[in-house]
């Protein structure tokens, strides 16, 4: 019986060793991605802004209208009702439905009126699909602040149209 108490303690070390040596192998492996990734960004000139300084494709032929502006404008409203009560995944889908396709099609005709307003929106939304996308919780507060300064760029982009169509 001593024997086998013996033989079980002996065995929790190694054990004990084994995920220390995981674990460090873990992070080490880590610490050398993100400094590869790292060492990617500062040399490439990548500031993550997802190439906002540039015109975004359009995604839909569908034209800028009034019916647009106000179906983004209520899909954004609803990704801020949903991010605040902590809905997350329906956020995502309020947000990637109506709003993410609709600032590729805005961020053409806006760019060259208000170039301001398109890097903005531009990065606001860029901030919103890594924060979707993030498996270790997401900034709760900030998703709420940018999908609120969406919908104020969004009303914004669509004054600043309609007073340069005059």
């Amino acid at each position: 019986m001593a024997r086998r108490r013996r033989r079980a303690q002996a065995r929790v070390p190694r054990r004990r060793r084994r995920v220390s040596n995981d674990l460090l192998w873990g992070l080490g492996i880590g610490v050398i991605a993100t400094v590869v990734v790292g060492g990617f960004l500062v040399f490439s000139g990548d500031s993550g802004g997802g190439g906002c300084g540039k015109s975004l494709p359009r995604l839909s032929d569908e034209p800028l209208t009034e019916e647009t502006f106000a179906e983004a404008r209520q899909g954004i409203s609803q990704v801020i009702t949903e991010v605040s009560r902590g809905a997350i995944p329906d956020a995502e889908s309020s947000f990637f439905i109506s709003v993410h396709i609709f600032t590729h099609t805005l961020d053409p005709e806006i760019r060259p009126r208000n170039e301001e307003i398109a890097v903005e929106l531009c990065e606001s939304v860029v901030f919103l699909e890594e924060q979707f996308a993030s498996k270790f919780g997401q900034d709760v507060t900030g998703m709420s602040l940018r999908a609120t300064r969406i919908r104020s760029l969004i009303e914004q982009a669509q004054r600043e149209l309609a007073s340069n169509d005059q």
